[in-house]
């Protein structure tokens, strides 16, 4: 047979690892009589495409997957025959073959693979034979790793030029992770903590770069962090030896590159120690570091000082830098990783970052925004461990957070603060405390606008409160987590704890107040609508307007649970699966889709919903809304059947006093502690919150039950004031929660998509684990459709790797299929933008600043680029924003630019546009007037938010 290889595919598919080069001899014979010419033979690692010769390679490594024997003839008859054996270093044949016969002009080429070679090493050999003749025989050797791909020492501070050749090893020789790409590895010996800089610059070929530690644990890696295609890596380090692997970012690519290493030791600048409370005076001087020496790729031309914070427990951190100058302030890690910065967060041009921090070791760096600035400066510290125990309470149907007005007021003395969505995605500045009021988010339906989670669905009001937990989690070092639903609130609740697919890392408690956990009549009679595709009509029911009725049957039906989409009579066989997946082990609640209680008695419904007779029962409602006798039976009978009388009899007709019990929360997290409220005294339903006294003194049972309940969790005590982690503990517990989150949001997709997708998400799951950001974004590429939509599975989960990643061509890539398709909305396209915010690093928002300036304002590009820099948890997002703003000439688009902006609603892009005024370039007066009215208007918006705040 002919012996014909595939080419190795792009990076980042799936091929076959093969071993490449090996030295060419050239050489012409003419064995005996025979018609063919031997022109050339080699070993190789691959093979090229057509009969081009392949580069020598005489040295392989032990991880070899392949090694190639290749050869060329010229001349070759149909009775020509060619047989190979592969010799092992003790002379036994390990494979043979026999290559099938041809004629003309040939090229001829086969492999032993890893498990034949054994992890023999020595010197190994290849026998070529013709008719039986010997027609060749190669030598080469199997090596260890380090003498086949060997290792050239660097100075920490150097710049070195060299090249990829085919000749070398592959990444998949000297990384268990890498690809098939040519690579050369470095040795750079750090002599003391300090900040490395790496930079691998080519015009030949897309680099990569891999910072791995002495024991092959990879640290970081980096594709395009460089300017273009050069990778870049930036990393705060220890003491210590470190291997570099340089190579490309596409296979078979080679070509010279140079590669600079930078160090930099912070700890020759000097260093103040500060305490967690405390404020002091300092100056930057002329004398002191340059900003560089901590971060090595800002080319600010700042000065800066250092301060060691020492934290001994897990709380809150405010740090303040005010001067007559515009501060500039970072908080990195014990290592000098970066880990928040801040332009203007404080009043005017100054500083603040505040922020929830674990206990460890810490620097703040005090600098400027500006270069060669000195003056002095004040810097304080504020540290609060925080509330062991944080409430959230959530309102039910057509109602909102006000619903706990009295509530805040006369039991937790007002402290409660109230959040929402947008609070949460823009990390608003909200005073942390001990209880939290959430409001829903409005949503549009079939052209309807509803109130504050009245169109949303069982899933999607559970990831509402998950995220707001979540934010939480994030400002408190949380013991124990009371969740407090009124009515729909509490269900909402459940939705949240039953979505979870392992416990809570706290301990929680659920209480509820009116909800109708054991199901709703109110709801049945909406299916049995749905059944008989009827809808209410003002003829119908000429006693209460259509619109009424349309209200209690239609908010959240199909929303609150996918629709049934049946035109039979109601059973239980069709209720959907979101239902049966929420109520499992509550039978009254499998027919639940709608929260609400249709009564014999709406006694005093008006006080819900203002103009609905008080007078109607549940015989005149059935009545209207059925075309006979028999049916009206049959409508009540259902309505009636398996509840108990005080059901219908017993309540102000919205829920049933008797039907607060929660029996059961399957699938809530394990030794979940369940109260809930008994008034059966007759209060409103609407009012059932301003029964004040009795839900804190409800609430205070179970918050003093969870505290002092043995600890069921496993929950770790508190660090001790005397404990403080080492600087690696740290590092490896960040790098722990970074692949944590990575796992999680992974977690989550598979659950929401399934099984279609199983594949994709093992590979996802595996580079989770492995904390391999950039290969994340080539399973998002690969999994991203050549049409995507934002309403594809396949769309929604491609770009969800694709912001994962963190990395610069994943921004890139979102962005273009934002642009290039049709189909996306203003919505898709900000949700994605706030995504991206939450991913990007550095070198993203310069991405999205290109992006910005190469789009027409009114685009929906630009709407994303916009959303995501505003949204940007560093400053440099809004600064790069206005940078933008300073460029605009046209007042239609100052207009749009003027609305993204009042979205942020944050003193720190009012701050900084005031900041860019002086130095804008207008071509038209009329044009920075318009700049200087929006600023002067979001201040405006920010004083009325602070009067009017709770």
């Amino acid at each position: 047979m002919t012996w014909t290889i595939r080419r190795p595919s792009p990076r980042g598919q799936t091929h076959t690892s093969t071993f490449l080069r090996y030295l060419v001899l050239l050489m012409c014979l003419k064995a005996g009589a025979l018609a063919y010419t031997l022109q050339q033979r080699t070993m190789a690692r691959e093979i090229p495409s057509g009969c081009d010769t392949p580069a020598t390679v005489t040295t392989f490594p032990l991880s070899a997957q392949r090694v190639y024997v290749w050869f060329y003839v010229t001349g070759v008859a149909t009775t020509d025959a060619f047989h190979y054996e592969w010799v092992s270093p003790q002379g036994s044949v390990r494979a043979s073959g026999v290559w099938s016969r041809e004629q003309g002009t040939r090229c001829y080429w086969a492999w032993i693979t890893k498990d034949y070679l054994g992890q023999v090493t020595g010197n190994w050999a290849v026998r070529v034979s013709a008719n039986g003749t010997s027609l060749f025989t190669l030598s080469f050797r199997i090596a260890t790793v380090n003498e086949a791909c060997p290792i050239q020492e660097l100075s920490p501070t150097s710049s070195y030029i060299g090249q990829l050749l085919g000749s070398d090893c592959l990444s998949t020789d000297v990384l268990s992770y890498g690809s098939e790409t040519y690579a050369r590895r470095y040795l750079v010996r750090v002599p003391t903590v300090g900040v490395l800089r790496l930079d691998l610059l080519s015009s030949a070929f897309d680099s990569y770069l891999y910072l791995l530690r002495s024991d092959g644990v990879m640290l970081d890696s980096d594709d395009d962090g460089g300017d273009g295609t050069n990778a870049r890596i930036v990393l705060p380090i220890e003491p210590g030896d470190y291997l570099i692997v340089a190579t490309s970012y596409h296979s078979g690519s080679t070509g010279s590159f140079q590669l600079r290493s930078t160090f930099q030791n912070p700890g020759n600048c000097g260093v103040s120690n500060l305490l967690p409370n405390e404020s002091l005076t300092s100056a930057l001087n002329s004398g002191d570091c340059p900003l560089t020496v901590f971060l090595p790729d800002n080319n600010s031309g700042s000065l800066a000082r250092q301060f060691r914070l020492v934290v001994s427990r897990p709380g809150f951190l405010t740090i303040d830098l005010e001067s007559e100058f515009d501060t500039y302030l970072y908080l990195m890690t014990s290592r000098y990783r970066v880990i928040d910065e801040n332009d203007d967060g404080g009043d005017g041009l100054n500083s603040r970052i505040r922020r929830r921090m674990e206990a460890g070791i810490y620097y703040i760096v005090a600098t400027s925004y500006r270069s060669d600035t000195t003056g002095p400066f004040t810097l304080q510290t504020r540290f609060d461990s925080g509330s062991d125990t944080v409430s959230l309470f959530l309102h039910g149907l057509n109602s909102d957070a006000d619903a706990w007005r009295a509530f805040n007021r006369n039991e937790m003395g007002g402290q409660c603060e109230r959040i929402t969505s947008a609070t949460i995605s823009r990390d608003e500045p909200i005073a942390r405390t001990p209880c939290y009021l959430y409001d829903f988010d409005e949503k549009t339906v079939s052209g309807i606008r509803w109130g504050r989670g009245d169109g949303s669905t069982y899933a999607e009001l559970g990831t509402e409160v998950g995220k707001a937990v979540d934010w939480i989690r994030l400002r408190h070092d949380i013991r124990t987590l009371v969740l407090v639903g009124h009515s729909r609130g509490g269900l909402a609740a459940r939705a949240y704890l039953q979505s979870l697919p392992t416990r809570l890392p706290f301990r929680t408690g659920l209480v509820t107040i009116g909800t109708p956990h054991l199901g709703s009549p109110f709801g049945r009679t909406r299916w049995w609508l749905n059944a008989h595709k009827r809808e209410p009509r003002d003829e119908d029911c000429e006693l209460v307007h259509s619109s009424w009725l349309k209200f209690i049957f239609s908010p959240s039906t199909g929303h609150l649970a996918t629709s049934h989409g049946s035109d039979q009579r109601p059973q239980r066989s069709l209720v959907s699966e979101a239902i049966w997946a929420l109520n499992d082990g509550a039978p009254m609640l499998r027919n639940v889709d709608l929260f609400g209680e249709l009564r014999s008695k709406l006694m005093t419904f008006g006080e819900n919903v203002s103009g609905f007779p008080f007078y109607l029962d549940a015989s005149t409602l059935a009545k209207c809304l059925t075309n006979s006798d028999s049916e009206q039976t049959e409508l009540l009978n259902y309505i009636k059947s398996n509840l108990p009388d005080s059901w219908l009899s017993e309540g102000d007709g919205i829920v049933a006093f008797e039907s607060q019990q929660l029996l059961n929360v399957p699938g809530a997290p394990r030794g979940m502690t369940v109260w809930y409220i008994d008034l059966k005294q007759r209060t409103s339903h609407v009012d059932e919150t301003s029964r004040t006294s009795s839900i804190k003194a409800i609430l205070d049972k179970v918050s003093s039950e969870l505290d002092s309940a043995a600890d069921p969790f496993g929950v770790a005590p508190l660090s001790s004031t005397n404990s403080i982690e080492t600087p690696s503990e740290e590092q490896s517990r960040m790098e722990e929660d970074q692949r944590f989150r990575m796992q999680e949001a992974i977690g989550s997709l598979r659950l929401r998509h399934g099984d279609s997708f199983a594949r994709e998400f093992s590979r996802a799951e595996d580079l989770a684990i492995r904390g391999d950001f950039p290969r994340l974004f080539e399973l998002g590429a690969e999994i991203l459709p050549e049409r995507a939509s934002p309403s594809d599975e396949s769309t929604q989960i491609a770009v969800r790797l694709l912001t994962l990643s963190k990395t610069k061509k994943g921004v890139a890539k979102i962005l273009a299929t934002i642009s290039r398709e049709s189909g996306w909305d203003v919505e898709s396209a900000r949700r994605i933008g706030a995504d991206l915010a939450l991913a990007a690093d550095e070198s993203s928002l310069q991405v999205l600043r290109t992006v910005l300036y190469s789009a027409d304002p009114h685009d929906l590009i630009a709407d994303t680029a916009a959303e995501a820099l505003l949204s940007a948890r560093s400053g440099n997002g809004v600064r790069l924003f206005l940078e933008y703003v300073a460029t605009l000439t046209e007042p239609s688009a100052i207009r749009v630019t003027a609305d993204r902006l009042a979205r942020t609603g944050s003193t720190r892009s009012t701050a900084a546009l005031r900041k860019l005024l002086p130095t804008m370039k207008f071509v038209s007066e009329d044009a920075r007037l318009a700049v200087e009215h929006i600023a002067a208007d979001l201040e405006g918006n920010l004083q009325v938010k602070s009067t009017h705040r709770p």
